[in-house]
This record gives C-alpha cells, sequence and structure tokens, in this order.
C-alpha cells in the first residue's frame, strides 16, 4: 500500500509520465511541457516517439498506484483464505508487481533502451521479477505439497 501511496509524489513532481494521450486520464502541466520541450531534440524521445508538449501524457504515476492498491486488496484476501505457504504472498506480489510494471513502462518516454532494440531495460527486468516471482510460486506450491 506504501508504493500505492507513495507513486503520487510522481504527481506533485510531474514526474513519471508517459506518451501522449487522449485518455481521460491524461494529465498536463507547466513542469511536463518544459521537460518534452526541454528534453527532446525535435520534440521524438529516444525511442522515437514524438512528444506534443500541448497535449496531455499518460500518468503513469496514477496507473501504477492504482495496480498496487488493487493488488494490496488482492493479495489481502488471498492471503486471508487461501495462503499455503510462507513467502507464497510475497512471491505473488512480486510476480503481481513485475506483470504491471512491465505494461507501465512501455507507456513512458524516459526510458534506458538496450542499443537500438525499442526495449527499456526496466522492462526487461520486470519480466524477470515477473518470471521470478512465477518460478517461486511453482518451487513453493511443490514443497508445500510434499510436506
Amino acid at each position: 500500500i506504501g508504493q500505492g501511496v507513495g507513486r503520487w509524489g510522481n504527481f506533485t513532481n510531474q514526474e513519471a509520465f508517459g506518451c501522449n494521450t487522449d485518455s481521460i486520464f491524461g494529465m498536463n502541466g507547466g513542469t511536463i511541457q518544459r521537460f518534452i520541450i526541454n528534453n527532446y531534440d525535435d520534440l521524438t524521445t529516444g525511442s522515437g516517439v514524438v512528444m506534443d508538449p500541448s497535449k496531455p501524457v499518460h500518468p503513469c504515476f496514477l496507473y501504477e498506484s492504482v495496480w498496487c492498491i488493487l493488488g494490496f486488496i488482492l493479495l489481502a484476501i488471498f492471503a486471508a483464505k487461501f495462503r499455503k505457504y510462507d513467502g507464497q504472498i510475497f512471491l505473488m506480489y512480486i510476480g503481481w508487481y513485475g506483470l504491471g510494471r512491465f505494461f507501465i513502462e512501455g507507456l513512458r518516454v524516459d526510458q534506458l533502451l538496450i542499443g537500438h532494440t525499442g526495449i527499456a531495460v526496466t522492462q526487461v527486468v520486470c519480466i524477470c521479477i515477473f518470471v521470478g516471482g512465477l518460478i517461486g510460486m511453482v518451487l513453493g506450491h511443490r514443497k508445500s505439497k510434499a510436506c
């Protein structure tokens, strides 16, 4: 829940935003406009996305905040009713977080890319976290059945 609430600091700082959007959730502000104008040559990001400082952008912090709070609610329900072994909720959390963050990072424009592949380093890390969580859950499930 702390992560979900903590993301609102990104709103205060007008950071952690994505590409332009026509979504009802789009946000805009002077800090965002200045960032786009000052950091992207010809308003084109390193990944080739053209940014228009006059249009709203995806509020990635909001998406992550909602994802984290929803994850907390679902994991709390699961923990109370279905938890089978120690560490299961942690493994589910990192799987949940990695999956959500992978898609959210796909919207971001301020990413470190792997060469000219268009793949963000953060997305690779998120997939590794997700897969690690899945592997841990499978191993934990097998171990709990063996006991």
